[in-house]
Parts: C-alpha cells; sequence; structure tokens
C-alpha cells in the first residue's frame, strides 16, 4: 500500500451505505498488519484515549439510570502510509441490565434513531483532511481484523475450531476476519439470549466457510476449541480458567469480560496486547522530558453528578494495573520478533486486543483507497474545511 499523494482539493464525505458494500475485510486485514509491522518498528505511534462524560438530566423514556453524555476522541498517524486520524464520538450512554449482567449500552438518540460516530482521515504531508465517514463499519472491522491477526500470530497453525462467545455486531466483524485469516472448519457460538445465538448463525452460515453451531452454555462453546474468542459487552467475566485446555489461543477485547486471573503473564506461553510502547514527551519546567507509556491509557473526566458512573467491575475500582504491563509485548513487537510469540504447540497463548486510535489510520487509508478507486463519496472542496488563519 502505497503513501498517499496529493491528488487535489476535494475531501470525500463517505456514508455508511458505501462503505458497507465496498469496503473488504480484506482491505482491512491488509492495512492493519502493515500498521502493527509499522508499530513494531517504532514507525507509527497512537494517542491515549480522552472520554469527557457529563450527566444527562433528561435521558430517554428507556434509558436505564445514571446516563451520561460521552466525547471519546483517539487517533494516530502512520507516515510510510502517509495518514493520521481522528476518532470522535458523540454518545448517550446508560449501563442496563441485561440476561442479569451489567452491560454499557449506547442509545440511539440522534434523529432518526441513530448514533454519532465520525472519522477524519489527514493527509500527514500536506495535513489537509482526506475523508470523512461515518466509524460504525470502520470500528467493527479494525477491532474484528486486530483478533484475528492476533489468533494468525499466536494460535497453533493447525488451529480449526473457533470458539466465539457474543453474538453482537463485533462478533460478527470477528467471525469474518477470524474466517479470512485461519483455515477454520467449524464454529461454535454462546450467547446468553438464545434467540440471538441463533439468529447469528442463521445470518452468518452463507457468509463464511466453517460451519456454524449454536450451543447452549460458555463452556460448550469453549470446550476442545482451537481458538477461544469472547467478544461482548458484559461487565463481568464469561468464562473461567479452567476451561482453558494445552495448544489452546486465547483473544478478548476488553478486561472486564475475562476472568481476573488471565492476567497473568508468566501463567501461558506468550502472553501479548495490541499496543506497542509508545513514547511520550511531557514538558517539565523549561525541558521535554521522555516517558514510555507500554499501554493503553484511557482519561476518563467525569462532571460530579447525583449518581456516579457504574464501575466495570469489583476490580476496577482499585485503579491498579492488571499486571506489569511494561512486560508485555505489543502484537508488533512480536510480528517482528516471532521469538516473542508462541513457541510450543501445547503452550496456552493470550492476546489482549484493546482499541487504539490509529487503527483508524488504517483502515482509513485502505477506505480511502478502495473510494479512490471506485469513485465513491461526496467531494467537498477542502478549502471549506481549512483556512488561512494561524490556528
Amino acid at each position: 500500500m502505497a503513501p498517499f499523494a496529493v491528488a487535489g482539493t476535494m475531501t470525500r464525505l463517505l456514508t455508511m451505505d458505501e462503505i458497507e458494500a465496498h469496503l473488504t475485510m480484506a482491505d482491512c486485514l491488509a492495512a492493519l498488519e502493515r500498521m502493527f509491522e509499522e508499530l513494531g518498528h517504532g514507525r507509527a505511534i497512537t494517542d491515549s484515549r480522552e472520554d469527557v462524560l457529563t450527566p444527562v438530566p433528561s435521558p430517554a423514556e428507556d434509558a436505564v439510570p445514571p446516563v451520561y453524555h460521552g466525547l471519546k476522541s483517539m487517533g494516530g498517524s502512520i507516515p510510510a502510509l502517509g495518514v493520521g486520524a481522528i476518532r470522535i464520538n458523540s454518545d448517550v450512554i446508560h449501563w442496563p441490565y441485561r440476561d442479569d449482567a451489567r452491560v454499557r449500552e449506547k442509545l440511539p438518540l440522534a434523529p432518526g434513531g441513530r448514533y454519532t460516530g465520525l472519522v477524519l482521515l489527514f493527509s500527514t504531508d500536506t495535513g489537509e483532511p482526506l475523508a470523512i465517514f461515518p466509524d460504525g463499519v470502520v470500528q467493527s472491522f479494525r477491532v474484528g481484523g486486530t483478533s484475528a491477526l492476533g489468533a494468525k500470530v499466536l494460535a497453533r497453525d493447525d488451529a480449526r475450531t473457533l470458539g466465539l462467545l457474543g453474538a453482537g455486531w463485533q462478533a460478527r466483524a470477528h467471525l469474518l476476519a477470524h474466517d479470512a485469516c485461519q483455515s477454520l472448519d467449524r464454529v461454535r457460538v454462546y450467547a446468553p439470549t438464545p434467540a440471538s445465538r441463533e439468529a447469528f448463525v442463521d445470518e452468518m452460515a452463507d457468509r463464511v466457510d466453517p460451519d456454524l453451531e449454536a450451543v447452549d452454555t460458555p463452556e460448550a462453546a469453549v470446550r476442545d476449541a482451537d481458538i477461544l474468542q469472547s467478544v461482548t459487552n458484559s461487565l463481568a467475566p464469561v468464562f473461567e480458567l479452567d476451561w482453558l485446555e494445552p495448544g489452546m489461543h486465547v483473544g478478548v477485547i476488553h478486561d472486564r469480560e475475562a476472568p481476573a486471573g488471565l492476567f497473568d503473564p508468566s501463567a501461558y506461553d506468550a502472553f501479548v496486547q495490541s499496543w506497542s510502547t509508545v513514547v511520550q514527551f511531557e514538558e517539565r519546567g523549561n525541558q521535554l522530558v521522555e516517558r514510555e507509556i507500554p499501554t493503553k491509557n484511557v482519561n476518563n473526566y467525569v462532571v460530579e453528578a447525583a449518581e456516579p458512573v457504574p464501575r466495570f467491575s469489583d476490580r476496577s475500582t482499585t485503579r491498579e494495573p492488571l499486571c506489569d504491563w511494561s512486560l508485555v509485548p505489543g502484537l508488533g513487537d512480536v510480528m517482528v520478533d516471532d521469538s516473542l510469540g508462541r513457541t510450543t504447540d501445547d503452550g496456552i497463548t493470550v492476546f489482549y486486543n484493546r482499541g487504539m486510535g490509529v487503527q483508524f489510520a488504517a483502515v482509513g487509508k485502505a477506505l480511502f483507497d478502495v473510494a479512490e478507486r471506485e469513485g465513491l463519496g461526496h467531494d467537498i472542496p477542502t478549502e471549506l474545511l481549512t483556512q488561512t488563519y494561524h490556528p
């Protein structure tokens, strides 16, 4: 994938329909793999995520208090591809109970029962905006694609059975990505609601090669699986450590869905996170001081309200690290040094996939290339989005 070259004075505005119809998982996997290699070599960078939470005084009728507005931003740059991106979400959030478990949900309160999430893609050569598009498909593809790349690098070469915990929109992207990266024969799917897991199997059966089976318990999905992929919005663990078997690869997308004991890097053949070490500089007096940030930072800024933001889990109230992240390699590190990955066929490997802003630059560049090639989008004069004033 070549770096961006200035092509004109238009910025592309892309629609969700265009993205769904034309962006493929293969496009995203190629871009993400290049991104992780660049991260592994220290040639790409991502930033921390910022969440600004303010209480919503008059929530929707079906909202479960407390309800907050969340303004989230994250971004990153890939010089080799000539792009940087910022992802911005404006969400209304509540924490209801589903099937006796507390979950974090966004409410579709924008006009027409819609959500608000945007990605702005920029040229790192000129600074100009290249494209603006909704984040929905890109969001799910960048997470699913990253989990599948983690399995590609860490799972056994003969892995054929996937146990999938979750049947939502993220699970759909994960199944597509794993199907593209692994030679799967069988996928067992569990979700707490029987209708959800059955509908998932019916919908996805014609979209992937392996046989799909909805199962009645999470343990049934995990048993004898070569790859366990958990992709839920649960705020409590959805599987147990004693279900894991020799040779298995385990993928999770947030710490709440996993048992706390999973986060012991010394217990596994390989324990890998998505983040490589990021070098940051902070101003102290008249000097810039370098410091390493070995893991994802989520900075939450919350306006005090009568009802506090629900804690994600009992252990999150302690604010203690799950493990010493400075000892945990990133996926990009493993891609450029395979000695950090799996070493034995009977060892267990774990991949903790935590989202990064730079993923939106990678997948955004892939989408931009597709749009250029196929003539997608609506052109906006770039001069409407730039200025002659020094900002």
